[in-house]
């Protein structure tokens, strides 16, 4: 039976010399100098990507327009031998509009790269036409804003994200599906412009039927909570950790394994209009159904890295 979890957040802010790394004087963010946006924005810092893997709840203002290139790694897997290896990697370009106050669009490009050699269920992708660079599919994404951080104490955002894929992200298989990434989101400023922190509640769903193989259906429900502090302006560095179930069918249906993932974040607003934001999730533990491995890798990659880097005009 799985124990319970208590998810606890320990934010250590770190020395002023790792933050020298990064000082290039005063960097403002884009409430600082951008008199037009900071008005679509008043209660100052935006949150979207201020938590790495963990997302906030402002959306782009009406009109505004962004561009953003996103980077997800997969590391790591349940194997066999001492040979075996895992790595799933996928890129996304998106481009985003403010469609109204309440309301931002976005449309993207996915593709995606794999390595793995003898990782029990998945098929061997270490012949180089099968490791170079490949189309993935198309994908969109809607914010709906409840609540604003400023006006109301707590930003509440609800954030779908629908796609549809002719490779399989995690196995690299060719196929057709497609799948839905649900959160809904909430935030707020524990100190004004300094300290932030954010949850999120998770439901995804999955179908896929790779070629010539059955139709595969999957879920993944989860919480995911991350915390930043402004170390500089501009500079944010922080810690996300979270929490997730895996399950055959779109309902939940058949419970797989669970894991909990934790690690550090950052975020840069390395000039007015251009900002990027890296975060490093490692599972700190898990448990895979009908198994006594310590981590769940059956389900779940021991370690992800988020970078994210975008443009706004």
């Amino acid at each position: 039976m799985l124990p319970r979890v208590t998810l606890l957040i320990a934010l250590v802010l770190p020395l002023p010399a790792a933050a020298q790394l990064f000082d290039q004087g005063r960097v403002p963010t884009r409430d600082f100098k951008s008199p037009d946006m900071a008005a679509q924005a008043s209660h100052g810092i935006e949150s979207e990507n201020l938590f790495g893997l963990t997302l906030g709840s402002d959306i782009d203002g009406p009109g505004s327009r962004a561009a953003a290139l996103e980077i997800n790694s997969r590391i790591g897997a349940r194997i066999g031998a001492r040979s075996d290896r895992y790595a799933a990697t996928g890129a996304k370009l998106e481009f985003a509009y403010g469609a109204t106050e309440k309301l931002s669009i976005a449309g993207s490009v996915l593709a995606g790269w794999r390595n793995s050699s003898n990782v029990p269920g998945q098929a061997n992708l270490n012949a180089p036409t099968l490791n170079a660079i490949a189309f993935d599919g198309v994908g969109a994404e809607l914010r709906w804003r409840f609540l604003e951080r400023g006006p109301s104490p707590v930003g509440v955002t609800l954030h779908i994200e629908p796609s549809l894929r002719v490779t399989d992200e995690r196995t690299g298989e060719r196929g057709l599906g497609w799948a839905f990434e649900n959160r809904l989101i909430a935030d707020t400023a524990l100190i004004p412009d300094k300290l932030f922190t954010a949850a999120n509640l998770i439901y995804d769903i999955e179908s896929f039927r790779p070629k010539g193989s059955p139709l595969e259906r999957a879920s993944t429900a989860g919480i995911s909570t991350a915390m930043t502090y402004q170390v500089r302006p501009g500079l944010f560095l922080g810690a996300d950790i979270r929490y997730l179930r895996a399950y055959e069918g779109l309902a939940l249906d058949k419970f797989r394994g669970w894991a909990i993932f934790a690690g550090p974040t950052l975020f840069w607003h390395a000039t007015d209009n251009i900002w990027l934001s890296a975060t490093y999730a490692f599972q700190i533990a898990g448990r895979e159904r009908g198994t006594t491995d310590t981590y769940d890798l059956g389900n779940f990659p021991r370690q992800m890295l988020k970078f994210k880097i975008g443009m706004e005009f």
